[in-house]
């Protein structure tokens, strides 16, 4: 699970180790679709920027642990 704060323009989007577009509209919690089983590294970059704002990803890298 990942939390976005400080969100106030629209169209934001995520991406998960280069995939899909993962659409966030509002402040808060939010997983990705699908899933990573232990061991599996991970990055999350922004797609798009929101509208009027600018994004950045914190601990966006690493390695599953024991759970998604």
């Amino acid at each position: 699970m990942a939390t976005v704060s400080g969100l106030t323009g629209t169209g934001l989007k995520l991406k998960l180790n280069g995939g899909s577009d993962l659409s966030i509209s509002a402040n808060g919690a939010f997983t990705f679709p699908g899933g990573l089983t232990t061991g599996t590294a991970y990055v999350v970059t922004v797609g798009t920027q929101p509208s009027g704002q600018t994004c950045t990803v914190a601990n966006g890298s690493g390695t599953i642990g024991s759970a998604n």
